[in-house]
C-alpha cells in the first residue's frame, strides 16, 4: 500500500499511498494534530495516546491523552479524554477489583521495544461500525430477549497492541477492527464453537459481563441460529 518517494530532486522524504495516490510528509510537525489526521486518513486502525498522570497521587496512573477512534463499540470516546485508564473503564464489570491494579502496574512497567497483543470479541446486533451507544446494557435498559435479523448480526473482534514510544515515553494502544457476519460463522462450520464462547461469558469468573456486553437480549437467538441445521 505504500512506498517511499524514490525521487532525489523532492525537497522533504515523503511516503506515497498506493492506493489514494497521494503522498505523505514524513517530516515531523509542530502540530500533533496534523500528524493525527495523517494517520487516521490513510490507516484503518483506531489509536489511544497515553501519558503517565502528573498527579503525585496518582502514582503513575495512566491518562488518556489524544486519540483517532473512527469505530468506537458502545462509548463515545469524547468522554474518555483526559480520564485516567480506570476511570475509562468505570461501565466495565468488575474492573476495579479484579483488574485495574494489575493493568496499571502492566501499563507502567511496560518496556520500550517490546509489543503486546490481545484479541477480544463481542457480538454486534447491528453492522455500523461506528456506535456511540447501544451495545452495552445499563441500568434502566431494556433486558428482555429478543430475536435477531441474521442478516445485521456480526461478530466483532479486535485486534489490540500495546507499544512505547521511545522518546516521550507514551504508550500506544491501537485497536484494528474486524466483523463477520453470523451466515459466515456458521457457513465456516464454526456455529457450535461461537455458541459455546458465548455460553463460557455466562459461566466464567464475571458473569456479569455476558449482561454489559447485551447478552441478556441477544444470546438465546444467537445460539439458536447457530446451533440450528438451516
Amino acid at each position: 500500500m505504500f512506498e517511499l518517494d524514490s525521487d532525489d530532486r523532492a525537497s522533504e522524504p515523503t511516503l506515497r499511498n498506493k492506493v489514494t495516490d497521494e503522498n505523505i510528509s514524513l517530516a515531523p510537525s509542530p502540530d500533533p494534530l496534523v500528524a493525527l489526521k495523517t494517520l487516521a486518513s490513510h490507516i484503518d486502525t483506531d489509536i489511544f495516546l497515553l501519558l503517565p498522570s502528573t498527579c503525585a497521587e496518582d502514582d503513575g496512573k495512566y491518562i488518556l491523552e489524544a486519540y483517532i477512534n473512527c469505530f468506537p463499540s458502545g462509548f463515545d470516546p469524547r468522554e474518555k479524554l483526559s480520564r485516567k485508564l480506570a476511570d475509562i473503564h468505570i461501565p466495565v464489570p468488575r474492573y476495579g477489583d479484579k483488574l485495574e491494579k494489575s493493568m496499571d502496574r502492566f501499563f507502567a512497567g511496560l518496556p520500550t521495544g517490546k509489543i503486546v497483543k490481545r484479541h477480544n470479541w463481542t457480538i454486534n446486533t447491528s453492522p455500523e461500525l461506528f456506535k456511540l451507544a447501544g451495545t452495552h446494557l445499563h441500568e434502566g435498559d431494556d433486558e428482555k430477549p429478543k430475536d435477531i435479523d441474521v442478516e445485521r448480526t456480526f461478530l466483532r473482534c479486535e485486534r489490540q497492541t500495546l507499544h512505547r514510544l521511545p522518546n516521550t515515553g507514551a504508550l500506544v494502544f491501537a485497536f484494528k477492527t474486524y466483523q463477520y457476519p453470523l451466515a459466515q460463522i456458521k457457513a465456516e462450520g464454526n456455529g457450535d464453537a461461537l455458541a459455546e464462547a458465548i455460553e463460557g461469558i455466562q459461566k466464567g469468573s464475571t458473569p456479569e459481563l455476558y449482561k454489559y456486553k447485551s447478552g441478556v437480549v441477544w444470546g438465546e437467538s444467537v445460539k439458536s441460529y447457530l446451533r440450528s441445521v438451516t
